[in-house]
């Protein structure tokens, strides 16, 4: 099965070692894309030794919509969706070349640039076919995604925010395409409701999906709101993520490490549990 590993984002001291890991650990069919913005080629360079690897200097589209009470740090949504797309259109070019049309484009796996892999990520990985709708006539298979949430010392979710962490994205080809490039207007409508960035990739993918023909409608129905009228987690969309999304822990699952971010105590301890511990 074809293999691509998407390396978006900013140049990092990491970014060089995240290449060099994914050509280590993952197979010698794997494909290995760094999508990054023009002004950073001073930064980096493909070692021309590292066979089925690419790099793109792309145009920085800017920072994504405006999420309610932003932080002063712009959000990357625009520069992640946009990063992945054209890699995407460059990963369909090789394909093409080198096998000539194929519908089958195999699994993508989309990262930060500055994480570490200490495993073969798609080791992982199986399809998991959607039934319900209406995902099920939107994409194949479920999206493989870090929580956006942390684990408590017993080892469960905690019930902070429900969504799907933007760091990891893996799946089939077309689905990692579609929950990439969702309708920009849509993405629009609906960030000033969001507290996070992060919940744009679900809820604009479910709008998607569901293609209304009003999106305050649908919005309204999967949605329960604060005072201060910004959307907040409720059963609807615990249900939708339950529908689309395969979590996945980055560290115990994936093999996976975002160096900006250490690990917090309660996941150390639940690494040191045993499985039986794990399971209770």
């Amino acid at each position: 099965m074809k293999k691509a590993v998407i390396i978006q984002g900013l140049i990092t001291p990491q970014t060089l070692n995240l290449v060099k890991e994914a050509h280590k650990f993952c197979d010698d069919e794997t494909t290995i894309i760094v999508a990054t913005w023009e002004g950073q080629e001073e930064k980096f360079s493909m070692p021309e030794n590292l066979d089925r690897c690419h790099v793109l200097f792309l145009p920085d589209p800017g920072g994504g919509p405006k999420v309610y009470k932003q932080r002063k740090s712009a959000n990357n949504y625009w520069r992640m969706t946009t990063g992945v797309e054209c890699a995407l259109n460059l990963l369909e070019d090789i394909y093409n070349y080198d096998y000539g049309e194929t519908e089958d484009k195999g699994i993508v796996l989309k990262v930060r640039s500055d994480m570490k892999f200490t495993t073969d990520p798609f080791a992982l990985y199986r399809d998991i076919p959607i039934t319900e709708e209406p995902f099920s006539s939107y994409l194949s298979y479920k999206i493989w995604a870090e929580a956006n949430r942390r684990r408590n010392e017993g080892g469960k979710w905690s019930s902070g925010a429900a969504a799907c962490s933007d760091w990891v994205v893996m799946g089939r080809f077309e689905d990692v395409r579609k929950w990439c490039t969702v309708d920009k207007h849509i993405v629009r409508t609906i960030a000033p409701r969001l507290k996070i960035v992060e919940r744009l990739f679900l809820i604009a993918n479910y709008i998607q999906a569901t293609n209304p023909k009003n999106t305050d409608d649908i919005i309204r129905e999967i949605q329960t709101f604060t005072k201060k009228r910004t959307m907040k987690s409720c059963p609807k969309e615990r249900k939708i993520i339950k529908d689309a999304i395969q979590y996945a822990s980055l560290s115990l699952e994936l093999g996976m490490l975002c160096l900006k971010y250490p690990m917090t105590r309660s996941e150390i301890l639940y690494i040191d549990k045993t499985d039986e511990e794990k399971n209770d």
